[in-house]
């Protein structure tokens, strides 16, 4: 399903654990090349995305020592015979990297460095936990991979639709905060400057899809739809904290009750 490799590229969801990129067994297999230039990548421990991380201000704050590490891993991995696509994007790095864009961060970085913690702990506490949802999508792709199951799919599908709403949620956080807790700089605020931040990125990663011809390759799921119209992921809050995760109270319930089910194992919970 195409729209899986999709978010695995753009958030951080099937083949991200943590901060380092797993990829499929099968493919690491065939693709040795790409596979030590993910390695040396994922031994810094930086996300490729923003939209990867749940601490925008810590990403920001770092992103003159991402750089130049986003660029040596997609040059690494555009001179392996075996790469079949390049997961670090060139116009990502143009757009997040350019100098206009470096130094227009610089006036906001005392104050992202000062209330980092801050904005993570405010965001984790209304959010929910990012690395939660990453590791059981992490863990259950695994477990498909060694055997393709209906049933794991479902509950992948499930995992990543909740994720896409968690993503919307931690962009409208930090950025409330950003614009609370940081003064205005020349008149733009903490919060507009994420915003177009992220908007940007997006919308290079439209361009790659399109340039790759990838845009109508499949349905997205419904919570996702910021991949291809990146507008929506900054929309108007709902009013309820589940409705802005894309679910009802009663999706909640089932989708705790699911999560116990994978913390017990299919043989006590039978």
């Amino acid at each position: 399903m195409f729209h899986r490799l999709l978010l695995v590229v753009l958030l951080c969801p099937a083949l991200l654990d943590a901060y380092s990129i797993r990829l499929p067994a099968a493919y690491a297999d065939h693709h040795p090349c790409v596979s030590r230039c993910v390695a040396n990548f994922s031994f810094y421990g930086y996300p490729t995305n923003i939209l990867e991380s749940d601490d925008y201000a810590a990403y920001l704050v770092n992103l003159t020592s991402i750089c130049p590490v986003l660029l040596n891993a997609h040059d690494c991995v555009d001179q392996c015979n075996d790469r079949t696509f390049n997961p670090f994007s060139k116009r990502l790095y143009e757009t997040m990297c350019k100098p206009d864009r470096i130094a227009a961060l610089q006036p906001h970085l005392d104050c992202l460095k000062e209330q980092s913690d801050t904005i993570k702990e405010e965001c984790v506490e209304v959010c929910g936990s990012m690395e939660e949802i990453v590791t059981s999508i992490s863990n259950l792709t695994y477990q498909n991979e060694m055997k393709h199951d209906a049933h794991l799919e479902q509950k992948i599908t499930l995992f990543e639709k909740y994720q896409c709403g968690r993503v919307k949620c931690y962009v409208q956080c930090s950025r409330s905060f950003f614009s609370k807790l940081c003064p205005r700089v020349h008149g733009v605020s903490g919060g507009t400057m994420l915003q177009t931040f992220i908007l940007d990125t997006l919308r290079a990663n439209l361009d790659d899809m399109q340039a790759l011809h990838t845009k109508d390759s499949g349905p997205l799921l419904p919570n996702c739809t910021f991949v291809y119209k990146p507008d929506d992921l900054f929309s108007s809050a709902p009013r309820h904290f589940y409705n802005l995760l894309g679910f009802s109270l009663a999706q909640e319930v089932f989708f705790a009750g699911v999560k116990h089910l994978l913390e017990i194992g299919p043989e006590e919970g039978a």
